[in-house]
């Protein structure tokens, strides 16, 4: 993970309520997988942990866009609204966070 990338997760966890501080643990992919990337309709979470899981989408200035609570093996998040661009997605369990880019074409 570079630098930034700590940085920008680090700045969601917080926007979103998370204090990162308390856990840097990541979700493993094999626990969760986001696909397709880039998205122009659907985007899939494959929740193979089967945790509760909070998902967030934010756009590039940090704006929570859409957020969905499941745990659910798949979960669909319609992001057809959503303006082409870049975005990231927070996935969160109880002790664990993940944060991905996307784009939206």
């Amino acid at each position: 993970m570079t630098e930034i990338t700590k940085l920008i997760t680090v700045y969601l966890a917080t926007a979103a309520g998370f204090d990162p501080t308390l856990s840097n643990a990541e979700l493993s992919n094999s626990e969760v997988i986001i696909f397709p990337n880039p998205v122009s309709s659907v985007l899939n979470v494959s929740n193979n942990s089967l945790q509760d899981l909070k998902i967030s989408i934010y756009d590039i200035t940090g704006k929570l866009i859409k957020s969905k609570e499941s745990n659910s093996q798949n979960i669909e998040l319609d992001v057809r609204q959503n303006r082409t661009g870049v975005y990231f997605v927070n996935v969160a369990s109880e002790t664990k966070s993940s944060t991905y880019k996307i784009v939206k074409e």
